[in-house]
C-alpha cells in the first residue's frame, strides 16, 4: 500500500486500540504517495553476450573450438551476473580400429548476490512507506521512533553497502578411445573428471542509521571439489538370422571425488574501502575448514537387447554397485530389470495410418539402489567428548548421524556416565520440519528451508534485530489444534525424573552478529502441553557473547571450550525440570501432560541491535540416565 492507503489503516488501528495515534496522519489526503520501494530497488539491466567458434577437419580428424563472454546486470540492486566460457573437441581415427579424442570445457563465474541472499524483498515488504531511502544530506532515510516500537532497515541500504558476491571456476575434461577389433565388436574406454574452485565474498561496512549500528565484518570462503570417472565398456551387435538383432553390452564404472573448504571471518575495520581480512581486528578472528570427505563408487553392468522383426524388442540387464556411503557387509547391491516393448506402429495393420509415426507400448520392472545417505553414513559422527552439568549439554556434531551407528562419545551428567544412545534414537524426534507435525507456522523472517540433503528440511530465522523486540521471530510446530500430544517415546522409564528428561534440538549458527556484550539477544524456548497455558514454561538461550547475568541462560552457539563455531551444528539439550510445568514430575506425569507444541523465538529487549540466521532441526525429547 501506499503512504495515503497506510495512513488510513494506522489510523483505523490507532481507534480501535486508543493508543499510536500521529498528529501527521490526521488527514491522509495530504500526503503524497510516499516511498515505492520497487521502484526504488528496480533498474532497467543491459546485457551483452558475445561468442566466437571455429571448427573443421579432414575425413579422420575433427576439431571445434569456441568461446564466450556474458556480462548481465541485474534488475535488482545488489545484483549481477558474468561467465567467460571456453570449449574444445577433438577427434581423430588413427586407423581403422582406433578412434581416440577428447573435450575439454572452462568457465569462470561472477555473481553479485546481495539482492538474493539479503532478504531485500522480504525487508521492502516490510518497510514503512513514509522512510525516505535517501535524507538531503545522501545518508539513508530510517523509520521514525514509534509508540509500538517497530523498526526495520532500510532495504536500499542493504542492497547497495553491503557484498556479497562470489567467483567460481569449472573445469571439465574428457578423454576417450573406440576400439573396433572387429565387426560388430566396439569397445569404449573414457576418462574424465572435474574440477571446482568456489569463492565467496563477504563484507557489511560498519554504518549507524536510525538507532541500527552495523558493525563491519568481512567473510571469506574457499570451497574445492575434484570428481573422476574411470570407465570401460565394450558393445557387441550381430544379427544370428534374418530378423533377428541382438545387443551385448558389458561394462565397468568407477567414480571417486572429494571436496575441501576453508573460511575466514573478522570484525572492526579501519575502512570500509579495503575489504581484506588482513585489514580487520584480528582479536576478533575466527575460522574454520574441513580437508574434505572423500567418497567413491564402483560398478560393474551388463545389459541384452533382442529385436526381433524391429516389432518386438525385450531387455534385460544387470548391475552391482559398491559404495563407500555404507559398511563393509552392506556395502554392494545387486540390481536386476528387464523390459518388453511392442511397436505397434510396425505392424502392418498400422502401415494405412499414416498420422501415426511411433506407437509403442512398454512393460519394465526393476530394482533401483540409493547411496545418498551421506559418505561413510555407517560410522559415528560425533565430533567431540563432553562434560555437561545435570541441567544442561551442549555437543558439537555433524548435522545427522544414521540410524544404527554406534558413536562412542560418552556424555558426563550428574547421575553418572553412559552412552548417549538417545541422541540416535528416531523414534524420539517430535519434528524435523519436513512436515510431519500437523502444523507448523513461521512468523515473517522465519521460513521452512529445503535442505537438499537426505535430512530434508530445516527451520530457518534470517532477521536484523534493531532491540527492542518483545515480540520476536518465532518458528513453531504444533501436533495439532485439537489438543493432542505428539507421541512420546515408550523407552524412556516410567518412573524417570523430569530432571534426566531433556527436550534436545539441533541449532545451526550460519551467519549471526549480535552486537558485543551489552547485547540483550537470546532464544526463547517454550514448551505447550496440552492447554496451551502461556508463559508458565519458557528457557532461554543466550548468545556465546552475553555475559552471564543471567541464571537461567543456556549457551546453545558455543562448544564445550565455550567459543562458537559459525556453520557448524550443535546439540542443545535442556532438563524438562527447568520448565515449571514439568518440575518435580516423572515421566509417566509429563506423558499424562503432553506435549502439543514447541516454539522457539529470537527476542530482544534491549536497545542494542545485531543480526541473527540460524536453522533449527530435530526436535526431540530424550532420556540421559
Amino acid at each position: 500500500m501506499n503512504l495515503k492507503e497506510y495512513a488510513e489503516f494506522y489510523n483505523v488501528r490507532a481507534a480501535i486500540q486508543d493508543w499510536g495515534a500521529r498528529d501527521d496522519y490526521k488527514d491522509p489526503s495530504l500526503l503524497t504517495n510516499g516511498t515505492d520501494w520497487r521502484d526504488e530497488l528496480f533498474r532497467t539491466a543491459f546485457m551483452q553476450n558475445h561468442n566466437v567458434s571455429v571448427s573443421g577437419g579432414t575425413k579422420d580428424m575433427h576439431y571445434a573450438i569456441s568461446g564466450g563472454y556474458l556480462d548481465q546486470d541485474g534488475v535488482g540492486i545488489g545484483s549481477g551476473f558474468k561467465r567467460a566460457s571456453f570449449r574444445a573437441n577433438f577427434d581423430t581415427n588413427i586407423n581403422k580400429y582406433l578412434q581416440v579424442g577428447f573435450n575439454t570445457a572452462f568457465s569462470n563465474t561472477k555473481q553479485v548476490i546481495t539482492f538474493d541472499e539479503s532478504n531485500i524483498i522480504q525487508t521492502a515488504l516490510n518497510q514503512f512507506p513514509d522512510v525516505a531511502p535517501r535524507n538531503p544530506d545522501g545518508s539513508f532515510g530510517v523509520p521514525q521512533v514509534n509508540d509500538f516500537a517497530t523498526y526495520y532497515s532500510n532495504p536500499l541500504f542493504e542492497a547497495s553497502m553491503k557484498e556479497n558476491r562470489n567467483n567460481n571456476y569449472s573445469l571439465d575434461y574428457n578423454v576417450y578411445a573406440n576400439i573396433k577389433p572387429i565387426k560388430g565388436l566396439n569397445v569404449r574406454v573414457e576418462y574424465a573428471g572435474n574440477r571446482g574452485w568456489f569463492n565467496t565474498y563477504y563484507f557489511v561496512p560498519e554504518y549507524t542509521y536510525g538507532n541500527i549500528k552495523v558493525e563491519s565484518q568481512s567473510t571469506r570462503t574457499k570451497n574445492v571439489s575434484k570428481y573422476t570417472s574411470f570407465k570401460q565398456y565394450a558393445t557387441y551387435d550381430f544379427d544370428p538370422w534374418k530378423d533377428n538383432h541382438f545387443q551385448i553390452m558389458a561394462g565397468h564404472e568407477a567414480q571417486w571425488g572429494n571436496w575441501e573448504s576453508l573460511s575466514g571471518t573478522r570484525k572492526g575495520y579501519i575502512s570500509d574501502v579495503l575489504h581484506s581480512l588482513n585489514v580487520g581486528d584480528r582479536s576478533t578472528a575466527t575460522n574454520s575448514g574441513d580437508d574434505g570427505t572423500q567418497w567413491a563408487i564402483e560398478s560393474y553392468y551388463g545389459r541384452l537387447n533382442y529385436n526381433l522383426l524391429d516389432r518386438y524388442l525385450f531387455t534385460a540387464t544387470l548391475r552391482t554397485d559398491g559404495s563407500s556411503s555404507f559398511g563393509e557387509d552392506n556395502r554392494w547391491g545387486w540390481f536386476p530389470s528387464a523390459a518388453f516393448a511392442w511397436r505397434i506402429s510396425n505392424e502392418k495393420i498400422m502401415q494405412k495410418l499414416h498420422w501415426v509415426n511411433n506407437l509403442k507400448l512398454r512393460l519394465g520392472w526393476g530394482i533401483v539402489g540409493n547411496q545418498s545417505s551421506g559418505s561413510y553414513a555407517y560410522g559415528a559422527v560425533m565430533s567431540n567428548t563432553v562434560t555437561a552439568t545435570q541441567d544442561t549439554i551442549t555437543v558439537s556434531f555433524a548435522k545427522k548421524p544414521s540410524e544404527g551407528s554406534t558413536p562412542q562419545l560418552v556424555v558426563t551428567t550428574i547421575g553418572g556416565e553412559g552412552l548417549p544412545q538417545a541422541f540416535y534414537d528416531h523414534t524420539t524426534i517430535l519434528t524435523t520440519f519436513d512436515g510431519d507435525a500437523t502444523d507448523n507456522g513461521w512468523s515473517p523472517n522465519a521460513s521452512y528451508v529445503d535442505g537438499g540433503n537426505a535430512d530434508g528440511k530445516y527451520a530457518s530465522i534470517n532477521v536484523d534485530d534493531a532491540g527492542s523486540n518483545w515480540w520476536g521471530t518465532m518458528v513453531f510446530f504444533r501436533k495439532d489444534w485439537n489438543g493432542n500430544s505428539f507421541p512420546l517415546s515408550s523407552n524412556i522409564p516410567s518412573s524417570a525424573p523430569a530432571s534426566k528428561v531433556y527436550l534436545a534440538f539441533n541449532v545451526y549458527d550460519n551467519n549471526s552478529a549480535i552486537g558485543g556484550t551489552e547485547s540483550g539477544a537470546y532464544l526463547r524456548c517454550s514448551i505447550f502441553p496440552i492447554g496451551d497455558k502461556e508463559y508458565d514454561y519458557d528457557w532461554g538461550f543466550a548468545w556465546d557473547n552475553y555475559p552471564d547475568t543471567w541464571t537461567w541462560a543456556i549457551k546453545p552457539l558455543a562448544d564445550i571450550n565455550g567459543k562458537a563455531h559459525k556453520g557448524m551444528w550443535y546439540r542443545c539439550v535442556v532438563s524438562l525440570d527447568n520448565y515449571s510445568v514439568f518440575q518435580g514430575l516423572t515421566y509417566a506425569d509429563i506423558v499424562k501432560a503432553g506435549i502439543n507444541q514447541f516454539r522457539l523465538m529470537e527476542m530482544n529487549q534491549t536497545t542494542k541491535g545485531g543480526h541473527v540466521d540460524l536453522r533449527i532441526d530435530n526436535v526431540r525429547v530424550i532420556y540421559i540416565p
